[in-house]
């Protein structure tokens, strides 16, 4: 069995959070049941549920309840509706849950985003989509684990192949027999698995051969002096002596001094010239200064 199809359904959303009061405001609205179970035998899954909050967050209750006034889940799972139905409560919080979603294994992960899927349920989805995200990338995940998480969240299942590829092509450090044994049982992903790590090797080849080749490759720029302009080292370990030119404003050590007049001031006893003119005390300047 291959991985799970995802349903034909509208473009899931996330929800944008609800603010306390607009989340007290849904809760005042009136109360339904929700039954599990099939058509001809329901049962009460979880009672007093306020419609409006059920409404908003999925689309198959908004649909349903339409013309209804019970939800009908069939094949539902009671404790794990029990739990969405708290956090919708909480908005989207488990605070109020004794059973953490970041507590929860991978298996459980699968049927909470199973269980969400069919409620039509984007915001929970997402965020649960991100939890299995961080297990694939930091745990070693186990058999059962990776079949469960490969045939009921096909969303992930091209980066959990991604995962074992990557295990699998590293040096038998760890013991990736579990999964050789499900790719042995499973059809489907023998043939993706195989594929995966042949394109992955595929790429791999063609990463060395092209870093083979730009080694390879000779080019002018690449040891360069810019002292001497040859090939073969660069300017600090060039072994000619450097060649530096001269400023224009350099002199030369060997050259004639010129001496030049100096200006000294001269003192204002014989009083202050202007132009030609020379104002004494008492007199006045052409600019109405009184000397």
């Amino acid at each position: 069995m291959g991985p799970a199809q995802a349903s034909p359904e509208a473009e899931l959303v996330r929800k944008p959070p609800l603010t306390p009061a607009q989340l007290a405001q849904l809760k005042n609205s009136p109360k339904i049941n929700i039954l599990i179970g099939t058509v001809g035998n329901p049962i009460i899954a979880v009672e007093g549920v306020p419609r409006a909050i059920l409404c908003y967050y999925s689309g198959y209750a908004e649909k349903q309840l339409a013309s209804k006034n019970n939800l009908l889940i069939e094949n539902g799972h009671k404790t794990i509706i029990q739990w969405i139905c708290q956090w919708m409560a909480a908005g989207e919080n488990d605070t109020s849950s004794h059973l953490k979603l970041a507590k929860l294994t991978v298996p459980g992960l699968c049927d909470l985003h199973a269980q969400a899927k069919q409620l039509a349920y984007g915001g929970l989805m997402f965020r649960v989509q991100d939890e299995l995200r961080v297990c694939i990338g930091s745990n070693l995940l186990s058999k059962a684990a990776i079949h469960k998480l490969y045939t009921t969240v096909p969303e992930l299942a091209t980066l959990c192949l991604a995962r074992i590829i990557s295990i699998t092509l590293q040096p038998r450090s760890m013991d990736y027999g579990p999964y050789m044994e499900l790719a042995e049982e499973n059809s489907a992903f023998s043939e993706d698995l195989e594929h995966g790590v042949k394109a992955t090797l595929g790429q791999r080849a063609r990463q060395w051969r092209n870093s083979k080749a730009r080694a390879a490759r000779v080019t002018r720029s690449r040891l360069l002096c810019y002292d001497c302009q040859t090939l073969g080292h660069i300017a600090k370990d060039c072994p000619s002596k450097p060649k530096r030119k001269r400023g224009e404003n350099r002199r030369d050590r060997n050259s004639e001094y010129v001496e030049y007049d100096v200006v000294e001031p001269v003192a204002n006893g014989g009083g202050i010239r202007t132009c030609t003119r020379v104002v004494k005390s008492g007199e006045v300047t052409r600019t109405g200064l009184i000397i």
